[in-house]
């Protein structure tokens, strides 16, 4: 699959900034005030892929009203179950091209 330079999620267009000085605990950030998703270039394609669709249901999350800044763990469980979901289903169906 490649990833594109960017993508737009609601009224917004996101900008996809690969970067190798992410900090080791993340695979990628995503940054809704500056409309941007950071993906960590140092780690394997299908890596970037699910980081990918995690960090896209960030930036609907936020764009939704659905991240609520008091239950950050929350919102970061139910985009990891979700991300990882997704991409799985979509890598073994050949979905992605």
């Amino acid at each position: 699959m490649k990833i594109p330079k960017k993508v737009k999620i609601g009224a917004h267009e996101y900008k996809i900034v690969f970067r190798d000085d992410l900090d080791d605990d993340n695979f990628g950030v995503c940054r809704p005030r500056k409309l941007s998703i950071f993906i960590d270039e140092d780690v394997p394609q299908s890596q970037q892929e699910e980081t990918f669709f995690h960090e896209v249901l960030h930036a609907i999350f936020s764009q939704n009203g659905l991240a609520k800044p008091w239950e950050p763990e929350k919102e970061e469980r139910q985009v990891q179950i979700l991300g990882h979901a997704l991409y799985q289903f979509l890598k073994e169906n050949n979905l992605l091209k």
